[in-house]
């Protein structure tokens, strides 16, 4: 049976990757202040480790727009791709 062709995959607008990064790290900081708001109101120790881990995710999506600003800098959205897709970056 043959193989299906692989599905299109749209190319974002340019900087709407960078904006969707952005937003997710607004959005986890958010997050993180209310639940750290929320701890100081209540008292609650479940809270402050809820803000903990809130933290931890902000942390994470900072690194994330780290690692995609260095590594794809200057790249096109093709390049990307193909760079992404070739055999030869895979770890043997």
């Amino acid at each position: 049976m043959p193989h299906a062709a692989a599905p299109a995959v749209a190319s974002p607008a340019p900087g709407e990757d960078r904006l969707i990064v952005h937003l997710a790290i607004a959005g986890n900081a958010l997050v993180a202040l209310s639940k750290f708001i929320a701890a100081a109101m209540t008292g609650s120790s479940a809270m402050w480790s809820e803000g903990v881990h809130s933290l931890a995710d902000l942390a994470n999506e900072v690194f994330v727009a780290g690692a995609s600003v260095s590594f794809l800098q200057g790249a096109t959205w093709k390049e990307r791709r193909a760079t992404l897709a070739s055999p030869d970056t895979l770890p043997p």
